[in-house]
């Protein structure tokens, strides 16, 4: 579809993207208007496009649900994240991880504060919490970037539930859960007790542990893996501890918390 270059231009402007993709992002323009794909697919330049487009799509859904205009950008912001993602990797301005960003143009991912809210299904039974597989809960995910204070992930879980309490009755849930290599107990062994992770642990009953290398992608790049950790420089004190933990054969999880 044709889509008219004052569209793009805005929401390019309200994301905040960096200067360092203006020329980038430019040359992907027409004269006028620009064709773009209403669908995301395997072009990361093209996607960003998509993304730009379908973010006035997403207001008009925001406008017609009565949710905020904040919620709207601070969600967003994910898109920028992930570009930067694309960026780190390839050196070029693009976007992936669309399976990700979809719950976001979906109206069911929203950005409270520090962190992310998800209207989602358990994907496993927790016994000890009364949930059945199948049954709704409310995901929490950690967007990169900026400090995870105790005080500030405790406030969005307070806003969390006010807003979906408000905009979204309907979603009947009693448990939070959160699948993540941040809730690895492994990583006492790493960090002092006091630390923003060990700190957000302590919000979280953990139910089950699961072998994963994810850790890796966040603390280094998105494309690390054990085999290739040699080309990277730690860049934080916790990439150093686990670094050669992991090149020795040392086991990683994600695990998946609750509390209600």
């Amino acid at each position: 579809m044709i889509v008219d270059n004052r569209l793009l231009r805005e929401w390019y402007t309200r994301l905040h993207f960096p200067s360092r993709y203006d020329e980038a992002f430019a040359a992907l323009l027409g004269t006028t208007a620009t064709a773009v794909n209403e669908e995301f697919g395997d072009t990361a330049q093209a996607n960003v496009l998509t993304a730009l487009y379908r973010c006035e799509q997403l207001k008009q859904d925001y406008a017609r649900l009565g949710l905020p205009e904040q919620v709207l950008l601070d969600t967003l912001s994910d898109v920028v994240i992930w570009t930067d993602t694309w960026y780190s990797m390839h050196e070029e301005f693009g976007l992936m991880e669309i399976g990700w960003l979809q719950h976001h143009f979906s109206a069911k991912l929203f950005r409270l504060g520090r962190l992310q809210f998800c209207m989602g299904t358990a994907h496993h039974a927790i016994p000890e919490a009364g949930l059945a597989e199948g049954d709704p809960v409310m995901e929490v995910h950690i967007p990169s970037g900026g400090a995870m204070r105790l005080e500030d992930c405790k406030a969005s879980i307070a806003a969390a539930r006010t807003f979906f309490a408000e905009y979204f009755p309907a979603f009947r849930y009693e448990t939070f859960t959160c699948h993540s290599w941040l809730l690895d107990k492994t990583l006492t062994q790493f960090l002092n007790e006091g630390s923003n992770i060990l700190q957000f642990q302590t919000l979280f009953t953990v139910a089950q542990n699961d072998r994963s290398d994810a850790i890796l992608k966040y603390i280094f790049r998105w494309d690390a893996t054990r085999d290739t950790l040699d080309r990277f420089e730690p860049q934080s004190k916790l990439a150093a501890a686990v670094k050669p933990f992991a090149q020795n054969g040392g086991v990683l999880y994600e695990s998946l918390g609750w509390f209600k």
